[in-house]
């Protein structure tokens, strides 16, 4: 699988990985068999480890289930794998930003939930 044919999969999402949006991409994937399926994962883990070389841990980050007027906790371990995920789910345009300017996290909140559901599509 190209990063091309990632990136289009991952915009089936159409920004957030959710209970809505994920049997969209799984449907897909599963149509096109196991080895786009394998790709598929390979690549949500190549790009997973990219975020991961980022300066992201420690940054401040809204999740949209924080109460309103909430301070922001720093994310570290399992809280920063899941905006991984979700920074990926937004689609190649955000991720792109993120990467580049790592601080650019903050200005969204972002649900940490879709790591589970990314993950169980791909499986």
């Amino acid at each position: 699988m190209t990063e091309e044919e990632f990136w289009s999969f991952i915009d089936l999402l159409g920004g957030a990985a959710n209970q809505l949006t994920t049997p969209a991409l799984a449907e897909a994937l599963a149509r096109q068999g196991r080895d786009c399926v394998e790709g598929f994962a390979h690549l949500l883990t190549v790009n997973q480890q990219r975020l991961a070389s980022e300066p992201l841990s420690g940054i401040p980050v809204r999740d949209v289930n924080d109460p309103s007027g909430g301070t922001p906790l720093p994310l570290f371990g399992d809280a920063l794998i899941h905006l991984h995920f979700a920074v990926v789910a937004a689609g190649r345009s955000r991720f792109q930003q993120i990467r580049k300017n790592p601080n650019q996290v903050t200005d969204f909140a972002w649900d940490f939930s879709e790591s589970d559901d990314l993950a169980e599509a791909v499986s």
